[in-house]
């Protein structure tokens, strides 16, 4: 397939769906926000039926051909590379300390302390 990874963005929305992305694979990723769409709704809706793919550069093309035959929207919302998470201008935040944060928590809350990562 022309995809290199796919992620349901029904639980949490397009953040966390990035954000469990660049858990996964310690990879970044560059996002930007819809003109004219509130960040709330944009990074955090959950709305059924919506997918983010990554693809190749080279790919968008065959990608959007055969999602408007399909009647499907697929725009091209950012990039993937280096090794932070940045959505639109928010401050950006390391996949490692995303994975920190992650990882840390139930075990800091278990052991009775305050935020594993402040």
């Amino acid at each position: 397939g022309l995809a290199t990874a796919v992620h349901d963005l029904s639980d949490g929305g397009l953040a966390v769906g990035l954000a469990e992305m660049v858990i996964a694979s310690g990879i970044g990723a560059s996002i930007e926000r819809p003109d004219g769409v509130p960040a709330l709704p944009a990074f955090f809706g959950e709305d059924q039926g919506r997918y983010l793919l990554t693809i190749r550069a080279a790919d968008l093309d065959p990608i959007r051909e055969r999602a408007g035959k399909a009647g499907v929207s697929a725009p091209r919302i950012g990039t993937t590379g280096g090794s932070e998470l940045k959505l639109g201008s928010l401050a950006a935040i390391s996949a490692g300390r995303l994975r920190e944060a992650h990882e840390s928590w139930f075990p800091a809350f278990m052991a009775g302390e305050g935020p594993a990562v402040p």
